[in-house]
C-alpha cells in the first residue's frame, strides 16, 4: 500500500497524521509568505478552489450536507492538500490537490479558513492516491485518472501500478473502461453500476453492442453471468449420421417427384400429396426454429 502521507511530503509528518485539534492549527498568516513543503497553514476559503484537473467529478448532495452539518458542529477536522496555483484562468492563489469534499462542505457550512497541508507534489497523483484509498471514485473516474497520468509522465503500466499500489493487472483491467462510448461514460460518472459490470461490457468490440448491454443492465439489473451468457456465441451445430441420412431420403424425393404422371393422379391421390408436403414443410419448419 502507497504511504499517502510520503507521497505528499516525502516525509511523514506529525500533523497530517492526526487530527486537528486547537493548537495544532498554526496562525493565519498573509498569502504572500512563503510556505513550506508539508507544513500546516489555516487559510480563509476566498483564496482556494478546486482543481479542474481532479479525477473526482461527482459529489453526493445529500452526503454533503451530513459533512457540513458536522463541520457546523464540530469544525474542519482533517486538513485538505493545496498547492500554489499556476494556470491563469483561474484566480485564486491555491488549488486543491485532495479534500475537495471538505472544501465543498465548508462552503456549505459558510466556513471562512480551512486547515490546509501545502504540497509541490504532483497533484494528480495525490488527488488520485487520496481518492482510490478512501474508494471515492467512481470506476470510469479511476480510468480516466489512470490514462491522465499515464500519458503525462510518460509511465508505463508498471510504473502506474507502483505509483498507485495496485497491481499491474488491475491497472490493465480498469484502463478498458476508456474504451466505452463517450455517452455511456458520461452516465457512468453518476450511476452506481458496479465495476465488474462495467468491465464487461468494455470488452465487447462494437460501441453499438456496449450501450446495447449497458441499457439491459439498468433496465433488468443484469449480473455479469447474464451478460456473458447474452454474448456467448451460438454453438454450431454440425449434422450427425441421423441427419444426414434425412437430407439423402430428402434428395431422393427431390429426384423422384418429377417422375409423378399428374394426369393419372386421382383426385384422393392429389389430396394426400398436398397433406404430405404440408407436414413436411411443418415439420422441417419446426426444426430449423430449434436453432
Amino acid at each position: 500500500m502507497v504511504d499517502f502521507k510520503k507521497k505528499i511530503v516525502g516525509k511523514t509528518t506529525k500533523l497530517a497524521s492526526k487530527t486537528l485539534e486547537g493548537n495544532d492549527i498554526s496562525p493565519e498568516i498573509s498569502i504572500f509568505e512563503q510556505y513550506v513543503e508539508g507544513n500546516l497553514y489555516k487559510v480563509p476559503l476566498k483564496f482556494i478552489e478546486p482543481d479542474p484537473d481532479q479525477p473526482r467529478k461527482n459529489f453526493d448532495a445529500t452526503k454533503l450536507d451530513e459533512l457540513a452539518a458536522s463541520i457546523s458542529n464540530k469544525g474542519v477536522l482533517q486538513p485538505i492538500i493545496v498547492r500554489k496555483n499556476d494556470r491563469d484562468d483561474i484566480a485564486s492563489d491555491f488549488l486543491i490537490i485532495a479534500g475537495e469534499r471538505r472544501y465543498r462542505a465548508a462552503m456549505i457550512a459558510k466556513i471562512d479558513v480551512m486547515p490546509v497541508i501545502f504540497s509541490s507534489g504532483d497533484p494528480a497523483e495525490i488527488a488520485l492516491i487520496e481518492n482510490i484509498q478512501r474508494d471515492d471514485l467512481k470506476p470510469i473516474e479511476e480510468a480516466y485518472a489512470y490514462a491522465r497520468i499515464m500519458e503525462t509522465h510518460g509511465y508505463t503500466q508498471h510504473q502506474l501500478s507502483a505509483v498507485v499500489g495496485k497491481a499491474r493487472t488491475t491497472i490493465n483491467e480498469i484502463l478498458t473502461l476508456n474504451k466505452l462510448p463517450e455517452s455511456l461514460k458520461e452516465e457512468c460518472r453518476t450511476s452506481d453500476t458496479p465495476k465488474n459490470v462495467l468491465l464487461e461490457i468494455a470488452k465487447r468490440k462494437d460501441p453499438k453492442e456496449m450501450i446495447y448491454l449497458y441499457n439491459k443492465v439498468k433496465n433488468e439489473n443484469l449480473t455479469v453471468a447474464k451478460i456473458r451468457q447474452l454474448t456467448r456465441p451460438k454453438p454450431v451445430r454440425t449434422f450427425t449420421p441421423m441427419d444426414k441420412r434425412v437430407i439423402a431420403k430428402i434428395h431422393e424425393v427431390k429426384r423422384l417427384i418429377p417422375k409423378i404422371d399428374r394426369v393419372e393422379l386421382s383426385p384422393d391421390d392429389k389430396e394426400t400429396l398436398w397433406q404430405e408436403l404440408t407436414t413436411l414443410q411443418k415439420l422441417i419448419a419446426s426444426v430449423l426454429a430449434d436453432e
